[in-house]
């Protein structure tokens, strides 16, 4: 008898699928426990009662077979969802266990209505130890168990490690990637976050700080975080794997990893003398430990200071270790060490070890003059108000000694809000720095009882060929201007807190604005018209969103003109008013705008 042809590719339905199938096909046992397996059938037209036949083949390492799922379902709820139209299916679990280190075949047919078969989904049953090179995965330094918590992050966001790869270079371009999406699944938004690797960092884990709000926008979702290398010297590049994150809340189980052990450290403050060497750093054992994956030691706030590859022998023993240079000691007060393991499907963290470093000199921290102490000291508040000029900062004489220059650090959020000043060589107390009016501006709060812009001010001693000694830090909150302290636009045509259209030329009317308290150059100025039209709808428009142009702070005055053909829009006897808001940031979605005080003027015919 003549055997019926086979099925064309494109006859066949769709492969099952199992999504806790990591990169590497394989299924983790370890991870499945006794629970069965979750899979999905998804094909176009399924529906409730179409009947399915599914098939499970299973084999051991060795090749040899093992007992066969051959089992006809019926399409029915709650098992399908008909919103995703797909149908979840269980295989039982030892089916898997009795093929643990062996793979196994899985298909379907239905065999109701136009009966048809489909591709199968090949798996490795359990996890190899010993697979296929790969590169490492981009890990996240404020996540642990493949979660981030949107919640719990500060204002600066995630930053994200890999370790160095072997062909890198100087002009090698890095981009991190990241698909976020909302918790019904759906794709939010794709981030791109490129990184230039620079002669200086060649051979050390690259970074990318991603900012918090993409994370807000996908709470309860996910995303898929990879990176991609464009070498500078190949013309093809590499992509690294695809590691996902659940953007809630990071489970209590399983807890952290215990902390890295210093050898030759017995607990309290580390004596530098005691290690002229340096410190070797031990990372403990853990249960998950393969081949291949990938610790980065993070010292200090440098992330991925040290990253470690497990081998055979780590699986062997156990044991992976770093020595970290004498010079970590040198200049600290605090040596924090933390770590996180990562493989595809895998992200834990460790408990952080936080040790104090025993120091000759204990230095004072600054004095913000004008300032206000607050707990915990000592942590200290300005009033913009009596820095319109200026802030100035005290530094307690720290005992310079050959080869030291001072300087100091306002180090505020954004690029604008930071201020750096150091002194010669040689110089003698008392020590006193202005800092910009600019760079206090950039960090008022948004109100007076705010903290989210609070930000350290210090000294540092820079020493020749050591690493730089750093004081105390003083969290600095800066109090914003009152709204009254910001002038009012202005408009020349209107007449009291009336404006005659007929008084309009043709050009438009004109705005001015007087200058402001800090006004300098690439501020963002707004100005936005909010009336009424003559059918009682709102009528807003944008007049300027621009940054300070030299000419403007020079003239100090901003004009803007007010478009006649708006005006006409305007309900005549209606009212409008002119919203005038600056930002001294101009960094990103999490600037802080201030208010001035708006024009309201009544349009009359």
């Amino acid at each position: 008898m003549r055997r019926p042809p086979a099925a064309r590719q494109e006859d066949l339905l769709p492969a099952p699928t199992i999504e806790n199938r990591n990169s590497y096909d394989e299924i983790d046992l370890k991870e499945l426990g006794d629970e069965a397996l979750v899979t999905y059938i998804q094909y176009d037209g399924i529906a409730v009662g179409d009947k399915i036949r599914i098939y499970w083949r299973g084999a051991t390492a060795e090749g040899s077979a093992l007992e066969t799922v051959g089992t006809e379902i019926e399409v029915e709820e709650p098992e399908f969802d008909p919103a995703k139209q797909r149908l979840r299916v269980h295989i039982a679990n030892h089916y898997l266990s009795q093929a643990d280190q062996g793979y196994a075949f899985y298909h379907y047919e239905r065999v109701s209505g136009t009966p048809a078969s489909s591709l199968r989904t090949f798996s490795f049953i359990g996890v190899r130890p010993h697979r296929m090179e790969h590169m490492p995965v981009a890990q996240a330094v404020e996540s642990h168990a493949l979660h981030i918590d949107p919640d719990a992050l500060g204002s600066s966001g995630v930053m994200f490690v890999a370790p160095p790869y072997a062909a890198m270079r100087a002009g090698d371009t890095v981009t991190l990637v990241l698909r976020g999406y909302k918790a019904n699944g759906a794709l939010d938004k794709e981030y791109a976050y490129r990184l230039e690797v620079e002669e200086d960092r060649v051979g050390h884990s690259l970074a990318w700080l991603v900012p918090k709000g993409p994370f807000n926008f996908i709470k309860k979702g996910h995303a898929e975080v990879h990176y991609e290398i464009a070498f500078s010297h190949h013309n093809e590049g590499v992509d690294g794997p695809v590691q996902t994150y659940r953007i809630d809340a990071i489970p209590a189980d399983p807890a952290l990893l215990p902390a890295v052990d210093i050898v030759g450290y017995t607990g309290g403050p580390l004596d530098p003398e005691r290690f002229p060497d340096g410190l070797t750093v031990q990372v403990p054992p853990y249960p998950a430990l393969n081949t291949a994956d990938w610790t980065l030691l993070h010292v200090n706030d440098e992330p991925g200071a040290a990253a470690l590859r497990a081998d055979l022998t780590t699986l062997a023993t156990g044991v992976q270790g770093v020595h970290l240079d004498a010079q970590v000691l040198k200049g600290a007060k605090q040596l924090t060490l933390g770590y996180q393991v990562a493989r595809e499907g895998l992200g834990l963290a460790g408990q952080l070890l936080d040790i104090e470093v025993l120091q000759p000199r204990t230095f004072l921290p600054v004095l913000v003059l004008d300032g206000e102490t607050e707990p915990p000291e000592p942590n200290m508040w300005l009033a913009a108000e009596q820095a319109t000029a200026g802030a100035t900062v005290v530094v307690p004489d720290p005992d310079l000694r050959a080869g030291e220059r001072l300087q100091l650090v306002w180090q505020g959020r954004s690029q604008a809000g930071q201020y750096e000043q150091t002194l010669v060589e040689g110089s003698v107390p008392p020590y006193r720095f202005t800092v910009p009016p600019t760079a206090v501006a950039a960090n008022m709060e948004a109100t007076e009882s705010a903290t989210a812009k609070r930000f350290p001010v210090f000294f540092r001693l820079l020493r020749d060929n050591l690493p730089p000694l750093e004081s105390p830090l003083v969290q600095l909150r800066v109090l914003p201007l009152a709204r009254t302290r910001y002038p009012t636009i202005q408009c020349d045509e209107a007449s009291g807190t009336t404006l005659s259209l007929a008084a309009v030329p043709s050009a438009g009317a004109t705005l001015r604005l007087p200058a402001w308290a800090f006004m300098a150059i690439g501020q963002r100025l707004n100005v936005v018209y909010r009336g009424v039209k003559k059918n009682g709808s709102a009528l807003v428009e944008l007049l300027r969103s621009e940054f300070a142009s030299e000419e403007e702070v020079r003239n100090r005055e901003v004009v803007v003109k007010l478009d006649k053909g708006i005006l006409g829009e305007q309900k005549l006897g209606g009212n409008f008013l002119l919203d005038v808001k600056v930002n001294f940031e101009n960094t990103g979605q999490d600037d802080t705008w201030f208010d001035f005080p708006g024009l309201d003027l009544t349009l009359n015919p």
